[in-house]
């Protein structure tokens, strides 16, 4: 089956939410690494939206601007309920998705994350992820579970709006 470019994001989307749920299902069945999937899956999730979406870095404003989708999502600290919802971590400063997803994106391509693995295991519980942003460093730790959230809201709101008629 082909699949057109205007609906490629939501089918990279649609299958990212379907090899999620098939390691979740796996996972006491057989050795899977839930967190390399969210990993993975969220390094193609936010690079491609990052550059299909024009999340650009802004010069005037010394962060990016986006028109897309994303740019009236956020996550103020006042509403707590909606940064759960999607996820976001407590320890996040950042209150704009598409300013995440540049995070993220700019974190991943130039390796600065940093994983967390629990002590007795070599099993990974968090994930810190380091950009210059407005002029200083900024980073977000995300838990597994916050990850994952994020990671499926994400995903979501991809296919969400970019359905076509």
């Amino acid at each position: 089956m082909m699949i057109d470019s205007i609906n490629f994001e939501a089918e990279l989307c649609r299958r990212t939410l379907a090899n999620l749920e098939a390691i979740r299902a796996l996972k006491d069945k057989k050795e899977v690494y839930e967190v390399t999937q969210l990993l993975n899956s969220l390094l193609g999730c936010v690079i491609n939206i990052n550059e299909t979406e024009g999340i650009k870095f802004n010069q005037e404003q010394n962060g990016p601007s986006s028109e897309s989708m994303f740019k009236d999502v956020t996550f103020y600290r006042s509403e707590k309920e909606n940064r759960n919802q999607w996820g976001i971590p407590d320890n996040a400063e950042i209150e704009k998705l598409s300013e995440i997803i540049y995070i993220l994106r700019n974190a991943s391509a130039h390796m600065q994350f940093e994983p967390k693995a629990k002590h007795e295991e070599n099993e990974i519980e968090s994930i810190k992820f380091s950009s210059s942003f407005k002029g200083r460093e900024i980073s977000i730790v995300f838990t597994e579970e916050e990850l994952n959230t994020f990671l499926r809201k994400l995903c979501n709101h991809i296919i969400k709006n970019t359905q076509t008629e």
